[in-house]
């Protein structure tokens, strides 16, 4: 059985109006991952995803890149309890 990890992140640098969100959203939804994504009022991206660890730590890494118009500063992340069966990633909306 697969090592299921729920992790939340902040994003904080350039990542509002450079389509980080949907970069996310495409990448959690091609590895299969579960959780949400959105913009904060004060710039940053914010979200959860919950999937295989294997695969969480390979999207952390995409995370830290971002499309080419972003530019991460930091992530801050932290390991949160799994939830039940989650389907699907979501984009929010904005805060």
């Amino acid at each position: 059985m697969e090592n299921i990890v729920r992790a939340h992140v902040l994003v904080e640098g350039r990542v509002q109006g450079v389509g980080y969100r949907a970069f996310v959203h495409r990448n959690a939804v091609s590895e299969g991952l579960s959780g949400w994504v959105k913009n904060l009022s004060d710039g940053r991206v914010e979200l959860e995803v919950q999937g295989s660890r294997e695969k969480i730590d390979l999207f952390l890494v995409s995370l830290k890149k971002g499309p080419a118009l972003a530019q991460v500063d930091q992530l801050h992340m932290k390991w949160l309890d799994i939830q039940e069966e989650r389907d699907g990633f979501r984009i929010m909306d904005l805060w």
